[in-house]
């Protein structure tokens, strides 16, 4: 009986961790550019609070399924702003303006800049997430010295995604629980040093 108590614990435990963890994880802002051809593909997903390209929505506010657009590079032209805005549940933790350099082949030119700002607002726990991609037919110059690995892309490895590591190249929601889940966690924890405590006080003499 001891022992189905101590699993019984465990299992639900695991349950609940799970339950806030997944959804987390499954949930955070996707954004990507493509610019490997003539034109420039922009694509966005689970931006809760809507995403835009040069003004235009690409993703509904509500809707979270991928949207896209393809932005032309004709003339020089393939320049864009954007904006969009997600559930964070890291509470401003990705806060901050990044710079991200677009190379071609084995140099250090630069073919494009992208450039973001991440503000939190904890009224509505949305972050925004607003920048510019900058894009030339010729050299926009050299990738500065110093610069973190994650801030340069390679255009021969394809899609530049938010979401492959931290951010810096990334937009992602790390998952925090919510006051009740947390104190839910908090009881199922005390209910399993209860079970395993058990044994002992039962092996205690009475007074």
């Amino acid at each position: 009986m001891k022992i189905g108590m101590q699993r019984m614990l465990i299992t639900y435990l695991a349950g609940l961790v799970a339950c806030l963890v997944v959804p987390g994880m499954l949930k955070a802002a996707s954004f990507g550019i493509n610019d490997t051809t003539s034109t420039i593909g922009v694509s966005a997903g689970q931006f809760e609070g809507g995403f835009s390209v040069n003004g235009t929505q690409i993703q509904a506010p509500g809707n979270t399924a991928t949207g896209s657009t393809t932005i032309s590079e004709t003339g020089g032209s393939g320049s864009f702003t954007f904006s969009g805005s997600w559930i964070d549940t890291s509470a401003g933790g990705d806060n901050g303006t990044y710079t991200v350099y677009f190379t071609e082949g084995n140099t250090n030119q630069i073919s494009d800049i992208l450039t973001y700002t991440a503000s939190y607002d904890s009224n509505t726990r949305l972050t925004t997430l607003s920048g510019s991609f900058q894009s030339s037919d010729s050299s926009l110059g050299t990738v500065p010295t110093l610069t973190a690995g994650e801030s340069v892309w390679n255009e021969n490895n394809g899609t530049y995604s938010f979401g492959l590591t931290d951010f810096g190249g990334v937009v992602t929601s790390a998952a925090a629980p919510e006051p009740g889940t947390a104190a839910l966690l908090g009881v199922g924890l005390l209910g399993l040093l209860g079970v395993s405590l058990l044994p002992r006080l039962r092996r205690c003499p009475s007074a």
